[in-house]
């Protein structure tokens, strides 16, 4: 993206922010000037990416109008890989989720899961929900390792995809550009806008799922590394020669505080009850077990709370980010999960050392936010920037 495009994109994530916004509030807030934030502003408005709404209060003089995002500027199809079934959704160019919905997985081999996602891809373009609205792209989040820039799935154990070109894929298929981002990044970015992290310039998302990422923002900015791989906390190893993780080392964080190992502790205990049915082990079961006090449940998942503040009190001490946010299916745990995660990190923090550790605000959305944010960042800044603008 050239200056220019940074530059409308910068807009853009401040009227997502506010939800409307005068132009010299966009000065104050962007640090434009504001003959920069009105010719912007023209663009965007000449493109009918966004709208002139009712005026705002004033200290004196004329009332200065409002902007906001055009809600019928297109929707987003979001497609999320990262829980324990597929999750697609549609949202419209303010960002907002018109619709959800979730399929079980048919299978990990690499044809059933392209397969899977292509159906779900062309029954949400086809939903009634979208009416007259063009659809403006395709976002994917995904756990695992991905090339965001060439649109390739490099490393997703958990559903065994190496090198997967999903990008090509879907533009060959739809005719739509794709986008792909790590699922753990994009949920970073919507809280950061619209969730537990609003306004706050450093802070960590990680996500306790079927795995465990996390996606960092510092100073204000998405920060991938090198090679676009920062952010897999899963694969540190918290336990010596402990559990086998799919990546194949032992002890790894994923293998012995994700979902599945706390569901795998549980029927390893009920193994060893006579008459139990390890059958019914399910996250709710053992969510419901802990909320009335069964004591072996509580410890499982205090024990999976703990190996968690040991890799969070590690990435404090490199990366000296103080806000972390938790989200997944452990937010469903509630106090059951927050309490022991926080007293652990004390014990693993020197005295006064303050880590502040907060549930995900935005829940399931959050990966579709963020991956909104990303398409709609690239195809209405394109739009706004096309020839038929004269440059600045």
């Amino acid at each position: 993206m050239d200056q220019r495009g940074q530059r409308l994109s910068i807009l853009l994530s401040e009227i997502w922010r506010t939800g409307s916004i005068s132009r010299s509030d966009l000065k104050n807030a962007t640090g434009l000037t504001l003959p920069s934030v009105t010719r912007l502003v023209r663009d965007l408005k000449n493109a009918d990416v966004i709208i002139e709404t009712d005026k705002s209060e004033s200290s004196g003089g004329r009332r200065p109008s409002l902007i906001r995002v055009n809600p019928d500027a297109g929707v987003v199809i979001g497609l999320d890989l990262s829980g324990i079934e597929l999750r697609g959704a549609i949202l419209d160019a303010t960002n907002r989720c018109l619709k959800v919905t979730r399929k079980a997985f048919l299978g990990m081999q690499v044809q059933i899961i392209q397969d899977q996602v292509v159906q779900l891809c062309r029954e949400l373009i086809s939903d009634p929900v979208i009416g007259e609205r063009h659809v403006l792209g395709i976002g994917v989040s995904v756990p695992g390792t991905v090339d965001s820039e060439k649109g390739i799935i490099r490393d997703s154990q958990n559903f065994r995809l190496q090198n997967f070109p999903i990008r090509e894929i879907l533009e060959d298929i739809f005719e739509l550009p794709v986008f792909i981002e790590h699922d753990t990044l994009a949920a970073a970015l919507a809280e950061k806008f619209y969730g537990a992290g609003r306004g706050v310039g450093d802070m960590v998302y990680i996500i306790v799922s079927m795995g465990i990422g996390a996606g960092l923002i510092a100073k204000h900015a998405a920060y991938r590394g090198a090679t676009d791989q920062a952010g897999e906390l899963g694969h540190v190893v918290v336990e010596r020669d402990g559990q086998v993780c799919v990546c194949g080392k032992r002890g790894c964080l994923e293998a012995v505080a994700a979902v599945p190992a706390m569901l795998s502790n549980a029927r390893n205990v009920l193994s060893r009850q006579p008459g139990s049915s390890q059958d019914a082990v399910s996250l709710d079961s053992l969510i419901w077990a802990a909320q009335h006090g069964d004591r072996l449940a509580q410890a499982i998942i205090e024990r999976a709370a703990d190996y968690l503040a040991m890799a969070i009190s590690t990435m404090v001490s490199i990366v000296d980010i103080r806000l972390m946010i938790v989200g997944g299916e452990v937010v469903e745990m509630g106090e059951l999960y927050f309490a022991p995660l926080r007293k652990s990190i004390q014990k693993y923090r020197p005295d006064g050392d303050e880590v502040e550790i907060v549930p995900a605000a935005l829940g399931e959305s959050a990966p579709f936010q963020g991956l909104s944010m990303l398409v709609l960042q690239n195809v209405l800044t394109s739009k706004a920037s096309s020839p038929a603008t004269p440059p600045e």
